[in-house]
């Protein structure tokens, strides 16, 4: 935080140039706008981030996936997302970017449409490993000129709440008026829902949550999230629970379901999805639901939804109450997008 990076460089003032360093997506290490003496200080005692291996662009959409090489061999991926900006009802919303962070190697989750899921879990990321994808993406966003960045998604490898110490405290770093300075509401935990202990205990992060559902019955969504464990009414309710602690506009909610052909897109599925998120409607807890089409990574037997079948699952939730919106792909060109996150990093464990 402030005041301690503070101590280690001899005052505030300095600790505030490192912080405005960070933010303008410049290197502090080397920055002149920070003192010679906290340059110095820095490249002593403080470690520098990881090194980005590669990076790449995804066609016309400028998203660009980013492979961070940890210190022991491991790598992790980042995506940055910049959107030009579109129409509102209100207003046109401004252009802005939105990073996708990962949070741990791998993913002990198992969800068979992902292939972070594939790789099984080697090991959580630290607080530094996860602030170092922000700093490193507004470096990017800053070099390559892309809107600013906006949004934060803990949505990348790994499943947040099963590292939640090193998330709490990266979310807390992240928020900090005083570090990345980014709203609370522009901050997103995503999770599938480890059990309810773990949901409502991450009813305090000051970050918006969302829940990675993909199926509302208890066989399918077995099926399709080998590793859930508890009904869906029971993670349901304890999500309820977490954000019934919150103030109103930390409590609105968000719903994401991956859509496969044949696996959970039919019109029952919908109805079903209905009945389990109606008790957000009467707790009187604001929900979206987001419709994700699957992005392929290589498994023959999964294939996306159809358009079509996509609308129509929409209608139906729309009819039922809900705001609910189909995600438009971004990076799956580059194996960039939601569900294609994935290293060789078990290689390394393995050498």
């Amino acid at each position: 935080d402030l005041q301690s990076l503070g101590d280690a460089l001899g005052g505030t003032g300095k600790a505030k140039l490192v912080w405005e360093s960070i933010r303008a997506g410049r290197d502090p290490w080397t920055d002149p706008g920070v003192t010679e003496k906290a340059r110095g200080i820095l490249g002593r005692d403080f470690k520098r981030y990881p090194e980005i291996s590669a990076s790449s662009d995804s066609g016309d959409s400028r998203t660009v996936k980013l492979l961070m090489m940890l210190e022991d061999g491991m790598e992790v991926e980042a995506v940055v997302i910049p959107n030009e900006g579109r129409p509102s009802a209100a207003s046109k919303v401004p252009p802005r970017t939105t990073l996708c962070v990962s949070s741990q190697v791998g993913c002990n989750r198992g969800c068979i449409f992902c292939a972070t899921g594939r790789m099984g879990f080697i090991r959580q990321l630290s607080a530094f490993e996860i602030l170092a994808q922000v700093a490193l993406a507004l470096r990017v966003v800053e070099e390559r000129g892309l809107p600013p960045l906006h949004n934060v998604v803990f949505m990348g490898m790994g499943e947040p709440l099963n590292n939640m110490a090193n998330v709490r405290e990266a979310v807390n770093v992240i928020t900090d008026d005083n570090c990345f300075r980014f709203a609370k509401g522009c901050v997103t935990v995503s999770s599938v829902g480890p059990s309810p202990t773990i949901i409502k205990a991450a009813g305090d992060l000051p970050a918006m949550l969302a829940w990675s559902v993909h199926a509302a019955e208890d066989p399918e969504r077995a099926a399709l999230v080998p590793s859930t464990a508890h009904t869906m009414v029971e993670l349901r309710d304890a999500f309820i629970t977490a954000l019934q602690t919150r103030s109103k506009s930390m409590s609105v909610f968000m719903v994401a379901v991956t859509l496969m052909e044949g696996l959970n897109d039919s019109p029952a599925h919908a109805a079903a999805l209905v009945k389990l998120l109606q008790p957000f409607q009467e707790a009187e807890i604001k929900l979206v639901v987001n419709l994700i089409p699957y992005n392929s990574i290589g498994d023959e037997s999964l294939s996306r939804t159809s358009k079509d079948k996509i609308g129509t699952f929409q209608r139906n939730i729309r009819e039922a109450g809900f705001a609910c919106f189909a995600r438009i792909t971004r990076g799956d060109d580059d194996a960039a997008a939601c569900g294609q996150l994935a290293t060789k990093s078990r290689k390394a464990v393995k050498a």
